[in-house]
């Protein structure tokens, strides 16, 4: 998510997450430890490049809160147009261009004055890419 998007997120949602680009993660394992492990590993990966922060919780309140906003992110963007409605794209990009195109879509939007905030699952070098419009 974009600094925008996480901005809709935190009104829509009840949030106070940090304002800036974000990364959802979800780790899985067969006990605690293994999920811990992971978390601990990709910690070090977010800071060894430059990562900001990096937090995540075993908690089940704190997840479903955070998950919950993430799959209404979609909604949390529209409402930051009265009256919007939406348009999803889905773009496949080489993984070595993935980068510049997130980057290249997001100038296109900010000089079109279209709102579409980058909300995206990243996989296998797909992004989507949620266009809010008036109708």
């Amino acid at each position: 998510m974009d600094e925008v998007q996480v901005l809709a997120c935190n009104v829509y949602s009840n949030l106070t997450l940090d304002e800036r680009p974000t990364l959802f993660l979800e780790f899985h394992g067969s006990n605690k430890r293994d999920v811990e492990e992971q978390a601990r590993s990709v910690g070090n990966i977010c800071s060894s490049n430059g990562g900001s922060s990096f937090v995540w919780s075993t908690l089940p309140h704190e997840i479903d809160k955070l998950w919950t906003a993430r799959h209404n992110a979609y909604y949390a963007a529209l409402s930051l147009r009265k009256g919007a409605r939406g348009f999803t794209t889905d773009v496949c990009v080489p993984i070595s261009r993935l980068t510049q195109v997130i980057v290249e879509t997001r100038m296109d939007l900010t000089h079109s004055g279209l709102i579409g905030k980058k909300n995206n699952r990243l996989e296998e070098s797909i992004f989507l890419q949620p266009i809010a419009i008036t109708i």
